[in-house]
């Protein structure tokens, strides 16, 4: 599902109902030609046809997100570093998401991070609430940030 971005924010804040359906190959472009009937994708650049990303995941050390993923819980999360590349270009600067899943729905927070902050949270599983980290988020109160950072490093 397409995201929808704030005009003036990079960052999402979006509350949607997903669906993920497992497709035969023969069966894809009949599919996206019905559901081009009835939805149009969203993306910031009227320019982009499709974004590739690419993530890495975090989880506990007894993979708590994973479980709560495959016993399909109703109320879940899961915390990962993505970034993207519209129409398979260069990426974008990495976000650090937090997903979360109630009876469905799904509601999706981010953090515009830097390469070293992509390194620190690989290696030490933390994200300063730096005045760099507030900075990169300038669309977002400091408050916002850091409590998106604490709620981060908490999880």
């Amino acid at each position: 599902m397409a995201e929808t971005l704030d005009d003036k924010s990079e960052n999402v804040d979006v509350d949607r109902t997903e669906d993920k359906y497992i497709l035969e190959k023969q069966f894809l472009i009949e599919t996206i030609g019905e559901i081009e009937k009835h939805m149009a994708p969203t993306y910031p650049d009227p320019d982009t046809t499709y974004t590739l990303n690419r993530s890495i995941y975090f989880d506990s050390p007894d993979l708590t997100f994973l479980k709560q993923h495959l016993n399909d819980l109703p109320d879940r999360r899961k915390i990962r570093i993505r970034m993207y590349a519209a129409n398979g270009g260069a990426w974008s600067d990495p976000y650090i998401e937090v997903k979360y899943k109630s009876n469905g729905d799904s509601k999706k927070n981010r953090l515009k991070i830097n390469e070293q902050m992509v390194d620190r949270l690989i290696n030490e599983s933390r994200l300063d609430t730096s005045d760099e980290l507030v900075s990169l988020n300038s669309d977002m109160s400091p408050d916002d940030v850091k409590t998106n950072a604490k709620l981060i490093n908490y999880l």
